[in-house]
């Protein structure tokens, strides 16, 4: 299909597309990667690019490739939070809340968001930080008692 296409970017991506929907991965990335570099402005591409890294298994290429597009967008709060969410699944639990952080901060997330950040900071250590960002989410959300709760337990390094 893609000899077909030429350099007609729109059939190319098209053909990725298809690849990657039919679990032809290896074809979409090739693809994808061509893309990206002739269309460095097409964060769309990036994150098509990402999607074939992480259905690939490769989370490292995956969290790179997301990286680039904060780099370039760095108010895409998904964006941070698949990063997060990448660097989690690779046991990076310092770098996964600070993307998560970066998310809340950009996008207003829900007590619950900030709940799953606070229990990952305090199960990580990071409890001066940890103090700081409960405290900072009890002001946000007062209504709920779990943020107060929390401030009860001696959290030190």
């Amino acid at each position: 299909a893609t000899e077909n296409a030429g350099s007609d970017s729109g059939v190319r991506e098209r053909a990725a597309d298809f690849y990657y929907s039919t679990d032809q991965f290896d074809e979409a990335e090739e693809i994808f990667k061509e893309l990206v570099k002739s269309q460095t402005d097409r964060l769309d591409l990036r994150k098509k690019l990402a999607r074939v890294y992480k259905e690939k298994g490769d989370m490292e290429q995956y969290t790179e490739t997301l990286l680039g597009i904060v780099e370039v967008n760095p108010s895409d709060v998904m964006t941070h939070r698949q990063i997060a969410a990448a660097y989690k699944k690779m046991g990076d639990i310092p770098n996964s809340v600070k993307h998560e952080r970066i998310a809340l901060k950009i996008g207003k997330g829900s007590a619950k968001d900030y709940l799953k950040v606070a229990r990952d900071m305090v199960n990580e250590n990071l409890h001066e930080e940890a103090v700081k960002f409960i405290k900072e989410a009890a002001y946000l959300f007062p209504e709920n008692a779990d943020f107060q709760w929390l401030l009860t337990f001696p959290l030190r390094s």
